[in-house]
């Protein structure tokens, strides 16, 4: 995912805050983007020199878009839409 962000940090976005979902079955790791400072949230994972996978923790994936992470993808699902509106 922050390979896609890279494109952003060199250009001018008037957008002050992008928002990226990756899935893994129902589970969600929301992904935000701050223009100003460049910021990406979760952090990236550091290469391991030992291990040929890098492993994700299992936190990432903190929202069950069954269950309680819903709520959570509607706020984001708003936000953007908010955003959008003023674009």
């Amino acid at each position: 995912m922050h390979q896609s962000f890279l494109g952003f940090s060199s250009g001018h976005i008037t957008i002050l805050t992008l928002f990226s979902v990756s899935a893994f079955g129902p589970q969600l790791c929301i992904y935000e983007y701050t223009t100003s400072t460049q910021q990406l949230t979760p952090h990236r994972i550091l290469p391991d020199l030992d291990l040929v996978t890098d492993i994700v923790p299992l936190e990432r994936w903190e929202f069950d878009v069954i269950k309680e992470g819903e709520a959570e993808f509607k706020e984001v699902i708003a936000n953007v839409k908010a955003i959008a509106a003023n674009v």
